[in-house]
């Protein structure tokens, strides 16, 4: 219970402070950021509760196993995208985001037929995240070679990549 409502207060006040209070509706009263952080912690604690329901219900040994099958769609895209943007010059927006939802839509598929007769897996779903991650950076690094580099100028303070000659 102590990870759940950790998770849950990260997610609601990071929500409320970063993206409402600061983005959408910079001139409300603490008393109307508290309503909505306590109606967002509702919603998304019944929300986890269910979808804790249905992850019960689909039969995987822990939640433990559970997660870091289902958080292996998702990380290995943004860890994609992560080393994409720190470790090359040539990392392009649009296409680095068409690599990741690329990916994550191929492993979600993979889920969906990965499963053997026996009740094994063809690959094991702990392979996802680094399937989704090398998807993410082959596609995104290929994408991005299309059309001009950018100024090394430009991304100078955002990559460990060094300043060609």
């Amino acid at each position: 219970m102590s990870s759940f409502d950790s998770g849950l207060n990260c997610i609601v006040t990071a929500f409320t402070v970063d993206w409402y209070e600061r983005l959408l509706e910079p001139a409300q009263s603490d008393k109307q950021y508290l309503k909505l952080a306590q109606t967002l912690t509702f919603v998304l604690g019944a929300a986890i509760t269910v979808l804790a329901i249905i992850i019960y219900r689909t039969g995987r040994q822990t939640i433990i196993d559970t997660s870091n099958i289902y958080l292996g769609f998702f990380g290995g895209a943004l860890l994609g995208i992560f080393l994409l943007g720190a470790l090359t010059r040539r990392a392009k927006s649009l296409p680095t985001v068409l690599g990741a939802i690329i990916s994550v839509a191929v492993v979600v598929c993979l889920d969906f037929v990965n499963k053997t007769e026996d009740g094994g897996y063809w690959i094991h779903p702990y392979m996802y995240c680094i399937i989704s991650c090398t998807m993410t950076i082959l596609i995104g690094y290929l994408g991005s070679l299309l059309g001009p580099e950018l100024p090394f100028e430009k991304v100078r303070d955002y990559t460990m990549a060094r300043k060609p000659g």
